[in-house]
């Protein structure tokens, strides 16, 4: 059966918003693995002041990349693998 191309790559979207979401479950909180003098450096470039309000967002901010970044790289592997498995 093929599949036309566009709701391949509609599945890779959902593929791709269901591992996120999947690493983000298997994350610690950030405040586990986000070192406190690094969070108040970058939240002194970002906001100019050090605040509680200011130091949860970029917290948040610095866990979201992680995430992104990591889901990325998780993500290309597996389409990596698939393409190898598809063309053998």
């Amino acid at each position: 059966m093929v599949i036309p191309a566009r709701a391949r790559r509609i599945s890779k979207i959902f593929y791709f918003i269901a591992l996120f979401f999947a690493v983000g479950r298997a994350f610690p909180k950030p405040d586990i693995y986000i070192n406190n003098v690094f969070a108040e450096k970058i939240c002194n470039l970002l906001f100019g002041s050090v605040n509680a309000d200011s130091m949860y967002d970029t917290s948040f901010y610095i866990d979201m990349s992680v995430m992104l970044f990591t889901t990325t790289v998780i993500y290309a592997l597996t389409m990596t693998l698939i393409k190898n498995i598809r063309n053998k």
